[in-house]
């Protein structure tokens, strides 16, 4: 998949040393692994052999590295979950400095056209951390909606926060 700014193609091996890294960042690591145990630290979990096979598992079908023309591979993009009509979309961009610059947005939008023109879904959904403002006002400026919520799924920050469930149908968009 292609537009003027950016790339979807299959992960490759070279991707995996930045993939490795984004995994032992902290803040990153904040936004798309959990943990609901107060004990736990995420920032312990992704050695190499973790990040291995991580990797191994977004190399699978409809899991897509993200390229964007002068900074190269910055994040990922899939879907998961997929039968006939529905499937669960994730993003995430692993270059810090592209956060807050609206690629996330940009990304998702064409991603979502991809998934409904191409794969024919008619339902799309997507699971956000509560603490991740951000990419709730993301989906919900593309048309998803608040669809639930699991209440403190997940400690972080010294806090329960919870798990909030939304969508976004075909017809609605």
């Amino acid at each position: 998949m292609n537009n003027n700014c950016f790339i979807f193609r299959s992960l490759q091996e070279k991707d995996f040393e930045k993939f490795h890294c984004w995994m032992n960042d902290a803040e990153f690591l904040s936004f798309v692994i959990y943990t609901n145990n107060p004990d736990k630290n995420i920032s312990n979990v992704t050695s190499e052999t973790i990040s291995r096979k991580l990797f191994e598992n977004y190399q699978k079908l409809h899991n897509y590295a993200v390229d964007i023309k002068g900074h190269g591979f910055i994040g990922m993009v899939g879907i998961k979950n997929m039968d006939k009509k529905n499937g669960d979309i994730y993003i995430f961009i692993g270059e810090k400095k592209l956060w807050g610059k609206g690629w996330g947005t940009k990304i998702t939008k064409e991603f979502l056209n991809y998934c409904f023109e191409n794969l024919k879904l008619n339902v799309i959904k997507c699971s956000v951390f509560g603490y991740n403002i951000r990419a709730i006002k993301m989906y919900e400026k593309l048309g998803f909606r608040q669809c639930g919520e699991t209440i403190q799924a997940i400690w972080f920050d010294n806090k329960y926060w919870s798990m909030i469930y939304m969508e976004l149908s075909k017809n609605f968009r």
